[in-house]
């Protein structure tokens, strides 16, 4: 945007000087919440301990600790 309205240029044309693609502009990225973040943390660390049923190990874990999160994640 900074680049657009300071040349005055389309969008077509300021994205390829600067090397990015048109949607990055339109799309705003993910934000991820710090509680979410430390349970990828937890999981990704639970799951490398215990490579066979790192799974199912986590789902217990986060059962007695009283996590709540979707069942997908």
């Amino acid at each position: 945007m900074a680049l657009r309205n300071r040349f005055r240029v389309s969008e077509r044309l300021a994205c390829p000087v600067v090397g990015q693609h048109r949607n990055s502009q339109r799309h705003p990225g993910n934000v991820v919440s710090i509680e979410a973040a430390k349970l990828r943390k937890w999981l990704r660390q639970t799951t490398a301990d215990h490579i066979r049923q790192g799974r199912r190990i986590a789902e217990r874990l986060l059962l007695r600790e009283d996590w709540t999160a979707n069942y997908k994640q």
